[in-house]
């Protein structure tokens, strides 16, 4: 079995569509991409890893709608999102050290999650620096 982000399905990265599909202001996870054919079905590509610490919708709305746009376009440089909640920071924080891992090959952020401020959680991914 291939690897999986286990978070939502993929949607589009609109700030309408993040309004209506994150209903809840929680901790969690979300990874940004595109959706190419594989196998003739449509496969989501991550491209990039990352966690809120305490607003998963406003940090979906600030890094992928805000900050990664194209300079010319004007549009998010990436089409799609997925989310998922968390039970709250040090959770989160884990589960990007676990995607950020298996995805790292393949992703644009390629330095490894910061842990969340005044935590004392460590990377649960064995022969990691950050596990220690």
């Amino acid at each position: 079995m291939g690897k999986t982000l286990g978070m939502s399905i993929a949607y589009m990265l609109r700030k309408e569509t993040i309004d209506k599909v994150i209903s809840k202001v929680s901790p969690g996870n979300y990874a940004f991409g595109n959706i190419k054919k594989k196998d003739g079905r449509d496969t989501f590509y991550p491209k990039y890893i990352g966690r809120s610490d305490t607003d998963l919708k406003q940090e979906i709305i600030n890094q992928g709608i805000t900050n990664m746009v194209d300079p010319k376009t004007k549009l998010p440089i990436f089409g799609y999102f997925k989310f998922v909640y968390a039970k709250n920071a040090d959770e989160a924080y884990k589960k990007e050290c676990v995607d950020y891992h298996n995805y790292k090959s393949n992703i644009a952020n390629q330095i490894h999650p910061a842990k969340p401020t005044n935590s004392k959680v460590k990377c649960p991914v064995v022969g990691c620096e950050y596990s220690k």
